[in-house]
């Protein structure tokens, strides 16, 4: 089993580029030596974090985290147990969200999804909803992650789980599915976007008027 917490912080103080690539080296290295995996993403001071791996290893890395003088105010909003990992391949995925007006990371399973094995859809059709979900999903991440809002940045990390998921089924044809759903279902797969997720992006486009 998979143990992941995801805390929010703000930095005592902003850091340069330099600091950062430091930061992230030594982090990366001391994440991949104890198998630990997630993502990391601030806006200015604001800081939040994302750990996955054993917990023993999670928690002892949250609690250096907590008495590191570099962070004030830590405060830990999320916690929970999976079978799989949500950032396998990523010793720490970073994204600096200081500029929102930016275009959003190439990697399309980090905020973005690839679209373009879909067909094109009439404005009416389900597949037209789906695209439009996805886009806003990209939107209201962006702007809750380090939103410094406990609520918002716990219904942010919600959303993130329930991902879409493109996957090519028995016709032939791609449909985007809820990675989170599909998982826990059984083998059924769920399509995106599910109850959750589009209730999770209705509460934060709600937050943020």
């Amino acid at each position: 089993m998979t143990y992941t917490l995801v805390y929010v912080s703000t930095l005592s103080k902003t850091m340069s580029d330099g600091d950062v690539e430091q930061l992230l080296d030594v982090s990366r290295s001391n994440n991949a030596r104890h198998g630990v995996t997630g993502m990391l993403v601030f806006r200015g001071q604001r800081v939040m974090q994302l750990l996955e791996g054993d917990e023993g290893d999670v928690r002892a890395l949250f609690r250096r985290i907590s008495d590191d003088p570099r962070h004030t105010d830590v405060v830990r909003v999320w916690e929970s147990t999976q079978h799989s990992r949500r950032f396998p391949d990523w010793s720490m995925r970073f994204d600096d969200l200081e500029s929102l007006s930016r275009p959003l990371s190439d990697d399309p399973g980090w905020l973005e999804v690839d679209l373009s094995a879909l067909a094109d859809a009439a404005p009416s059709s389900p597949l037209s909803e789906t695209k439009e979900y996805v886009q806003r999903r990209a939107g209201v991440l962006r702007r809750a992650l380090v939103s410094g809002d406990r609520l918002v940045t716990t219904l942010a990390i919600i959303l993130h789980g329930h991902r879409p998921e493109a996957v090519l089924e028995g016709d032939a044809v791609v449909h985007l599915h809820c990675a989170e759903c599909r998982g826990a279902s059984g083998g059924e797969l769920d399509h995106y976007p599910c109850s959750t997720a589009k209730n999770a992006i209705w509460a934060l486009e709600a937050a943020a008027r």
